[in-house]
């Protein structure tokens, strides 16, 4: 069962697309993310990191920031990547806040908490993959399932040969 969960969340993982498209013909839709334009390069001093998380949070309250990736040089969005509770994923979390970085205006937020069902689907594919939502006794096992392949066709070249020689 294990190894079966392990494959699933792996194709879905790997073809994330497919993936959206495939639930979304099974009735379980997936929410697309905001479109964010382009920020106009600003005049001035641009803010500080400080002030970009403190928006961040400002609309995401009791969220965990997990990344931060920084806009081109010349100019543009930050995107905050938070976990909000109830987000499975520590390492992947599947809340997001664009903020402008010339004026620390928020510009867009995508909230796991409002997640339909597909998306709620793909916000559980990492913990599951990697064993994560079940602890250290989850990942314990995902890494022997994931194993498990190896173990199988070793055995099984090991019984050919020993079935061959008879």
């Amino acid at each position: 069962m294990f190894l079966l969960i392990l494959t699933v969340t792996g194709i879905m993982l790997a073809l994330p697309e497919e993936s959206d498209t495939a639930l979304s013909a099974a009735g379980l839709p997936v929410d697309a993310m905001p479109h964010v334009h382009p920020a106009s390069t600003p005049s001035g001093q641009p803010v500080s990191v400080a002030q970009i998380v403190r928006a961040g949070r400002s609309v995401l309250p009791g969220a965990r920031l997990a990344w931060i990736e920084t806009p081109p040089e010349q100019g543009g969005h930050f995107r905050l990547r938070m976990q909000v509770p109830g987000d499975p994923s520590f390492r992947f979390p599947h809340s997001y806040v664009w903020v402008e970085g010339g004026s620390g205006r928020v510009v867009a937020v995508h909230d796991a908490r409002q997640a339909r069902t597909g998306s709620t689907i793909n916000n559980w594919l990492h913990p599951l993959h990697d064993g994560s939502a079940g602890g250290l006794a989850g990942r314990l096992l995902a890494a022997l399932c994931g194993l498990l392949p190896t173990i199988l066709f070793v055995t099984g070249v090991l019984r050919w040969r020993s079935r061959r020689r008879g």
